[in-house]
Parts: C-alpha cells; sequence; structure tokens
C-alpha cells in the first residue's frame, strides 16, 4: 500500500475542522496532563507528545484510525513459515480440547480418532 500524505492532512484537517466547528458552550479542550499536548495540536499534526497521550485522547485516536485504516487494532504481518506454524499449534490445541470432551463424554472411539490426527500433526512438526 503507498503512503498518501495528503490523504493523512486532509483526514487530520477533517477532524479540526470538527473541533472548531462545535458551539462554544459545548467545547471542550482535552489536554494532556503529562505533556500539554492538546487534541488540537494531536489532529492538526497526527503526533502526540508522550505515551500518556494515547489515554488521554483514546476515544479521538480510535475514531481517527478507523476512518484513517478501517479497523483501530493493529494485527501486524507474520512471515508465512511462522504463520503455518502458528496454524498448526491452534489446532493442535483444539484436538487436544476435542480429545478431553470426548473421553469425558465417554466417547472413546471419536477420542482414538482424535488422539490419531494429534499424534500425526506432532509427527509432521518434526
Amino acid at each position: 500500500m503507498n503512503f498518501n500524505f495528503t490523504n493523512v492532512t486532509d483526514n487530520l484537517s477533517q477532524y479540526s475542522d470538527v473541533l472548531q466547528n462545535q458551539e462554544p458552550n459545548h467545547q471542550k479542550v482535552v489536554v494532556c496532563d503529562n505533556c500539554g499536548t492538546t487534541l488540537e495540536d494531536f489532529m492538526d499534526s497526527g503526533f502526540v507528545g508522550c505515551a500518556e497521550c494515547y489515554k488521554t485522547f483514546a476515544v479521538h485516536a480510535r475514531k481517527f484510525a478507523e476512518d484513517m485504516h478501517g479497523r483501530a487494532i493493529h494485527v501486524g504481518k507474520v512471515p508465512k513459515a511462522e504463520a503455518t506454524k502458528a496454524m498448526k499449534r491452534r489446532e493442535l490445541e483444539k484436538l487436544i480440547v476435542e480429545k478431553d470432551m470426548a473421553v469425558k463424554s465417554e466417547e472413546y472411539l471419536k477420542a482414538d480418532e482424535i488422539k490419531k490426527k494429534i499424534e500425526k500433526l506432532r509427527e509432521d512438526a518434526r
């Protein structure tokens, strides 16, 4: 994905306009107690002044991130080999739980089938 600085500044100015268009009696100046950065500073620049700003501007930062990126949770990237290992680990964990549930419900044939799947997964992992 190409980074487009124009989109960033357009989005920031949009939020700044929203703040400025509020009625004076409803406008509340939000300031970080730790560094003194105001919400307006954050919206104008896109930068926070300190780690505490993230807590102070959390609601506004979340909305900004959702509008900008489509989500507010960082999902990151994992190398393909690691993703495959993680997927196999999750499958193994799921099968172990299923096997335990089958044993508890006295479904021993099902538990044995799942045990064989677990053994195969473990063998393939070596």
